[in-house]
């Protein structure tokens, strides 16, 4: 999940198509880790805020999680 406890100006970040913005790492993280059972789930995938889709932007995928999002929308 993303950190919720840092500054936005700590590091670089990242406006989601839903308008929310987190820091890139913290986003990349919870990409990285994915699921965390033997469950396979797709929540992971989802604005830490508003629960929206990251896979289902209408623009595309943001540059910075491109590498990460692109196989996961294969799934």
């Amino acid at each position: 999940m993303a950190c919720f406890s840092g500054a936005l100006s700590e590091g670089p970040c990242v406006q989601l198509e839903c308008g929310h913005i987190h820091h890139v790492a913290c986003l990349k993280q919870m990409l990285t880790i994915r699921w965390s059972g033997p469950r396979i789930g797709f929540g992971f995938c989802k604005c830490p805020i508003c629960r929206r889709s990251l896979l289902a932007n209408s623009t595309g995928f943001h540059p910075a999680l491109d590498e990460l999002l692109s196989p996961l929308a294969v799934l």
